[in-house]
C-alpha cells in the first residue's frame, strides 16, 4: 500500500521537529558501492544509457530480421546456426567479435548481448508458442518472418543517457544503487550521517553487567534505541553515561552550582550531532535532571507531545553554534542534463547539536524512536519526504477511544484474504508492559474521540522495518 500523510494530530509535533533542526547538513563524495542507505545531495543523472549495448531477453537464436523476411511455411528460410558460448568466453562476451556475416544466426542464452548486426531473437523451441521455426541439421528454418527486437531489450530501454536516476533527497536503496551502478556512476555525493550518541542518565536503570540490585533496571532502553540506529544505516559508539543531577539541582544555575554536569554535556555535544538520552520516568520533576535539562542550552528547549499521554513527550534542544554557520549556493540543472545550470538555490547549515531526552521506558521510548526520531534524522540528512512511512489497514479486533486523547498502540498486521492489511492490537497496553510491545510489528495511531474504533475500521500505522 502507498504512503500516505501523517495522523493531522501529528502536525504541531513535526512542525516542532523541524523547527530544531539545524539546517541542511553538508555533503561528502563516497564510491558507489558504499552509497547504499545514504541519502543523495543532488540530482544524479545516467552517464551512460540502461542496457548500453542490446541483449536477449529469452534463450536462443539471435539473427538479422532482414533475413527471415518473405518466409512462409510454403517458402521457409534455412539459416546455419553457431553456438555463441565459444566466442563468447574466449572474448568476454565482446559483441563485435561474434558479428554475425549475413544470414547467419548464432544460439545464445538469455541475458547476454546481441552480437553485432543481429537485431531480433528467435526464442528457443522448448519456449515457442507458434509455429515460426524448426530445428534443421546446423541450422534453423523459418516459417514465418520475424519483427526487429522481437525478445530484444534496446540500448537505452531502461534508461536513456541524460535521464535522472535520483533526485536530491532521495534515499539510496540496495535496488537503486544496483541501477546506478548499471548506468555507469562511481561516486555520490550524500549527505554527511550525523554523528550519533545514545546516553544513558538514569538513577535507577544501569548497564545490563552493572545491576546488583533487584529494583535496579537493566539498560534495555539504550541497546534497543542504538539497534535501531544501526539498522537505518547509521553507526553508533557504545553507549555514552551521564551522572543525573539530584531533583532539587535541576532548577539551580547548573553552570555555576554543577560545572561538571555541564562540561561533560558540552563535551558531549561537541562530539556528536544526535544526541539521545534515555534512562529517566516520564515525569515532568524530572524532565531536567538528565540529558537535555535546560542548563546548556542557551537556544532554548521544545516540549513536544506525540499522543498527549504523560509516556509520549520528549524534550528537544539545540546547542550554541559550534562553528560559524555556513551558507552556499548549488546549481539546478535543467531536466535531462548533468551540466546546463538552469539556476541556482540558496541553503545554510548551523553547525549545532540536536539533544533528545527521551524519557519513559522501553515501549515509549520505541514509539518515539518510529514516530519521532525517524523524523528527526530523516529532517538532518536532507530527506526529501521525511518519514515514517504511514500507511492504512483495518482493525481486528475493537480499540477504545479516548475523549481529547491520542493514542499510540502496538499491534500485529499481516494480510488477509481481501488483500488488505488486517492488524490487531490490545486495548489494555501502557509503556511499562513490554509483551505487546515484544510481538508487534506496527506501531498504530487511535485518534481521540467518543466510543470504539470497531472492527473494519481504518487505522493509519507504521510499519517496524
Amino acid at each position: 500500500m502507498a504512503a500516505r500523510p501523517h495522523p493531522v494530530w501529528l502536525d504541531t509535533a513535526y512542525e516542532l521537529c523541524r523547527a530544531c533542526v539545524p539546517g541542511e547538513i553538508p555533503s561528502e563524495l563516497v564510491r558507489i558501492e558504499d552509497a547504499c542507505l545514504r541519502v543523495a545531495a543532488q540530482d544524479v543523472q545516467a552517464p551512460e544509457a540502461v542496457p548500453r549495448v542490446p541483449y536477449s531477453t529469452c534463450r536462443g537464436h539471435a539473427v538479422r530480421a532482414a533475413d527471415t523476411a518473405g518466409a512462409s511455411a510454403i517458402t521457409p528460410i534455412e539459416l546455419p546456426a553457431s553456438s555463441a558460448l565459444t566466442t563468447y568466453v574466449a572474448h568476454g562476451g565482446d559483441p563485435a567479435a561474434r558479428a554475425l556475416a549475413p544470414g547467419e544466426c548464432e544460439f545464445l542464452p538469455a541475458g547476454i548481448a546481441l552480437p553485432e548486426h543481429a537485431d531480433t531473437v528467435l526464442p528457443s523451441i522448448e519456449v515457442l508458442t507458434d509455429d515460426l521455426a524448426g530445428r534443421v541439421t546446423d541450422g534453423v528454418r523459418f516459417t514465418a518472418p520475424l519483427a526487429e527486437r522481437a525478445n530484444v531489450c534496446a540500448r537505452g530501454e531502461d534508461y536513456a543517457r541524460g535521464a535522472t536516476l535520483v533526485t536530491r533527497g532521495t534515499r539510496i536503496t540496495a535496488q537503486l544503487q544496483a541501477v546506478l551502478i548499471a548506468a555507469g556512476v562511481l561516486t555520490l555525493p550524500v549527505y554527511k550521517r550525523p554523528r550519533i550518541g545514545v546516553v544513558l542518565s538514569s538513577y535507577d536503570t544501569v548497564p545490563a553487567a552493572e545491576v546488583t540490585h533487584p529494583w535496579q533496571r537493566p539498560d534495555a532502553t539504550g541497546a534497543y534505541v542504538r539497534s535501531v540506529l544501526e539498522r537505518w544505516g547509521y553507526v553508533v559508539p557504545a553507549i555514552e553515561q551521564l551522572t543525573p543531577l539530584g531533583a532539587a539541582s535541576a532548577t539551580d544555575d547548573a553552570r555555576v552550582e554543577h560545572p561538571e554536569y555541564v562540561q561533560r554535556l558540552l563535551e558531549l555535544m561537541a562530539r556528536y550531532d544526535l544526541l539521545i538520552g534515555v534512562g529517566m520516568p516520564a515525569d515532568s520533576m524530572l524532565l531536567g535532571c538528565g540529558l537535555g535539562g535546560p542548563f546548556a542550552f542557551p537556544t532554548g528547549r521544545q516540549l513536544i507531545d506525540l499522543d498527549q499521554t504523560s509516556g509520549l513527550s520528549f524534550a528537544l534542544a539545540l546547542s550554541d553554534d559550534r562553528t560559524p554557520p555556513v551558507r552556499r549556493k548549488r546549481p539546478i540543472y535543467r531536466s535531462g542534463s548533468s551540466s546546463e545550470i538552469a539556476g541556482w538555490e540558496g541553503y545554510a547549515y548551523y553547525d549545532r547539536a540536536v539533544v533528545l531526552n527521551l524519557p519513559g521506558y522501553t515501549p515509549d521510548v520505541a514509539a518515539t524512536m518510529q514516530v519521532a526520531v525517524r523524523r528527526i534524522l530523516d529532517l538532518m540528512t536532507g530527506v526529501r519526504e521525511p518519514g515514517p512511512q504511514w500507511r492504512q489497514g483495518v482493525l481486528t479486533s475493537p480499540i477504545t477511544r479516548r475523549q481529547a486523547v491520542h493514542r499510540l498502540l502496538w499491534g500485529t498486521a499481516h494480510g488477509d484474504e481481501s488483500g488488505r492489511v488486517a492488524i490487531a492490537a490490545s486495548d489494555a497496553q501502557n509503556g511499562l508492559q513490554l509483551n505487546a510491545f515484544a510481538t508487534s510489528n506496527v506501531l498504530l495511531a487511535i485518534p481521540s474521540g467518543v466510543g470504539c474504533a470497531a472492527v473494519g475500521d481504518w487505522v493509519d500505522y507504521v510499519s517496524l522495518d
